[in-house]
């Protein structure tokens, strides 16, 4: 998949020869995917963001932001992120989601 249109945006990506993202260009900005991180360009705003991603035993253990923040990450055993939480303040960030892998809209965990 090259492309794809989201609302009005129309995302597009760029592969390599592995099947491996590349880059990912949306509304002007463009995000360069490297081992273990990304970082995104966003020349008509003027700003670049980038996000490492810490993995031991195959998976992400911790976050650390553009803005110096550092996340612990805890994923469910598919590997999916469903918790992180701030390691300086603690605060917790939980995402659920439907037994098909969509968004739990309703917030109150009877999708799982």
């Amino acid at each position: 998949m090259t492309s794809v249109t989201e609302g009005v945006d129309r995302p597009e990506y760029v592969y390599d020869a592995a099947g491996e993202r590349l880059l990912r260009r949306v509304q002007g900005a463009t995000t360069l995917y490297l081992p273990g991180m990304e970082v995104t360009w966003n020349p008509a705003a003027g700003t670049e963001e980038t996000t490492r991603y810490f993995e031991r035993a195959g998976g992400t253990v911790a976050v650390r932001k553009n803005d110096g923040g550092l996340y612990w990450a805890f994923s469910d055993p598919h590997g999916a992120g469903e918790m992180a939480v701030d390691a300086v303040w603690g605060d917790v960030v939980q995402r659920r989601m439907t037994v098909f892998g969509g968004r739990c809209l309703r917030g109150c965990g009877s999708c799982l």
